[in-house]
């Protein structure tokens, strides 16, 4: 869907950008992780044309964007901004049918397509649509923001910190329901955060940068788990025990787990859920097993075995 290939930018004599490559597949979720100064906002800018490179290639669905009329490749990308760029004196309604109108959609459907994303993002049509931006509260601005993003069907979603400027209650709120809304799930997504935790909670891959390089790019079990230098290791050591256990799965723990016969009267937990989701359960409730359940069959475990199993993985 987007392939970088050996891309470069510079900033006067400042490097930010240093012979990047990576290809995001149709459907995935590709974080761009790293601290302050790192390139993430950058290297997110040059995928619409925002910012031009000084090296290298960038394509959209095998073509070069460099051939693509500026405009055009942008309304194939919905764009959320941190602090959600609505406009403050066009209301609710005329900020999310804002870029279907560009494309020539008729009223009608454009009031139909503006409703219908009110309505996923949990603000009444009724009570929302004809408000101002500075009427609404910083939750319900990032939501319009997504929802005008996503108001002409783009393929592709390009956010930068989408969520950085809520309070960390609000912040997991409106991810979490955003994130899990049916438009959002075939989109290829590009997403800019600095926050470890929101990288991990929502990236199918995360490419770590420093200094405008790839550190290391993967699934985040194997930035974890097999660090590609020190940089990588010394990045998330703050949070690598509760890292470790909100990224293993249980389906991963499977081989690991005790064979014991299953307990029938334990709850039933699927493999699908993370080692975290078991432990935290384990030790509310103490003294207690949980039957994991994968593909029919069952295994029973209790606190102990499940720290034995995270160990064995860790090990292997």
């Amino acid at each position: 869907m987007i392939t970088l290939s050996n891309v470069s930018k510079k900033f006067g004599a400042r490097t930010v950008l240093d012979d990047i490559s990576f290809t995001v597949a149709p459907g995935e979720v590709l974080v761009l992780l790293g601290t302050s100064g790192s390139g993430k906002t950058t290297l997110l800018r040059t995928i619409n044309r925002l910012l031009p490179v000084d090296s290298g290639r960038i394509t959209v669905k095998d073509q070069d964007i460099e051939s693509m009329a500026p405009e055009l490749l942008r309304r194939q990308m919905g764009y959320v901004l941190q602090h959600h760029g609505l406009f403050p004196h066009y209301t609710v309604a005329e900020n999310i049918g804002l870029v279907p109108g560009l494309l020539g959609w008729d009223k009608h459907r454009i009031q139909q397509r503006v409703h219908s994303l009110l309505e996923k993002i949990h603000l009444s049509p009724a009570e929302h649509a004809a408000l101002y931006p500075a009427q609404l509260s910083g939750g319900q601005q990032q939501r319009v923001g997504l929802a005008r993003a996503l108001a002409a069907q783009p393929p592709i979603l390009l956010m930068d910190e989408p969520f950085g400027a809520l309070d960390p209650v609000t912040r997991y709120h409106v991810r979490k329901e955003l994130m899990s809304l049916d438009e959002i799930r075939d989109k290829t997504i590009v997403l800019v955060t600095h926050d470890v935790e929101e990288a991990f909670a929502l990236g199918h891959r995360i490419c770590l940068l420093h200094e405008g390089r790839i550190q290391q790019l993967g699934r985040p079990a194997e930035l974890l788990l097999r660090p590609a230098n020190d940089f990588v290791q010394r990045f998330f050591a703050a949070q690598r025990l509760s890292l470790e256990w909100k990224t293993i799965d249980l389906k991963t723990l499977w081989p690991y787990l005790p064979a014991a016969a299953p307990d029938t009267a334990a709850p039933v937990m699927h493999a699908q859920q993370s080692s975290w989701d078991a432990l935290e359960f384990l030790n509310a409730h103490s003294g207690t097993t949980l039957n994991i359940e994968e593909g029919g069959a069952r295994k029973s475990v209790d606190s102990a075995g499940l720290i034995n199993a995270i160990k064995q993985y860790k090990e292997a």
